[in-house]
This record gives structure tokens, C-alpha cells and sequence, in this order.
């Protein structure tokens, strides 16, 4: 199971809102506990008076590196699914590449044979590279 840290400035982090990230956190990297090593995760108040809250995560996934972003938005629980969520899904098409699974070829990508010939047929579009991955729903 990863660590996490929880940072914040400019809004206090409650045991609400503290168990609001644990618990989006195990549904955006659930089954990936042996690969993500720690994750961070810094919440950031309406600080320049426009109405946007801030949530920016960091999860490490040794020995790639890891992924790193952010969301906005006017209240903070809704920046912090949007960012678990995309961080879930970065997290699973790193994985995905790393290992070769799940991950299109050029051809694929581009929706063609190897004699450049529409492989799809009317009325089909290309398979999104993230359409296999599962949606995260709020609990």
C-alpha cells in the first residue's frame, strides 16, 4: 500500500476532507497498491481571489517516475476527484506502456492495416487508448 501526504494551504484539512482524498484515492488506484510508492497530494485555498480552489497530486511509481497534475475548481472536493480521477487513469496508461499491454500500435492509433487501408467500418470511429480503462464514480 502507497504512503500519502496530505498538504494544504490557504484551507484547513479536516478529518472530512482528509478521509474525502483517502478514500477517492483507493478508488482512482485501487489494485495498484504494489506499484504506486507514495503519493502526494496539496490542496490549495481560494488564494488568488478568483473563486478556484486548487488540487495538485503527485503519485510515484518507481522505476518509472511517476505522474504529476493538477485540477481547479470552485470547490475543493470536486478539484480533488477531477485530479484522482486523471491520476488514475495516467497512472494505469503508465502501466499499460510500460508492460506493452493495452497500449495501441501506430497502426491501431491511426485506424488502419499494414497497407494503409481503413480498418474500420462505416460508421466506426477509433478506440480512444483510454476507453478500456474503467471510469471512476463517485462514492
Amino acid at each position: 500500500m502507497w504512503t500519502t501526504t496530505i498538504h494544504s494551504h490557504g484551507l484547513e484539512v479536516g478529518t472530512s476532507l482528509q478521509t474525502f482524498v483517502e478514500d477517492r484515492l483507493r478508488g482512482a488506484l485501487g489494485g495498484l497498491e504494489r506499484r504506486v510508492a507514495h503519493v502526494h497530494v496539496r490542496l490549495y485555498g481560494d488564494l488568488d481571489d478568483n473563486g478556484l480552489s486548487t488540487c495538485y497530486v503527485r503519485a510515484d511509481v518507481p522505476p518509472s517516475g511517476g505522474v504529476a497534475l493538477g485540477e481547479a475548481a470552485t470547490d475543493i472536493h470536486v478539484a480533488v476527484q477531477r485530479a484522482l480521477e486523471r491520476v488514475g487513469r495516467s497512472v494505469r496508461c503508465l502501466m499499460g506502456q510500460r508492460k506493452g499491454a493495452n497500449a495501441p500500435t501506430a497502426d491501431q492509433r491511426a485506424g488502419s492495416d499494414r497497407t494503409g487501408a481503413s480498418s474500420m467500418s462505416a460508421g466506426t470511429s477509433p478506440a480512444s487508448p483510454l476507453a478500456a480503462t474503467p471510469s471512476i464514480s463517485p462514492l
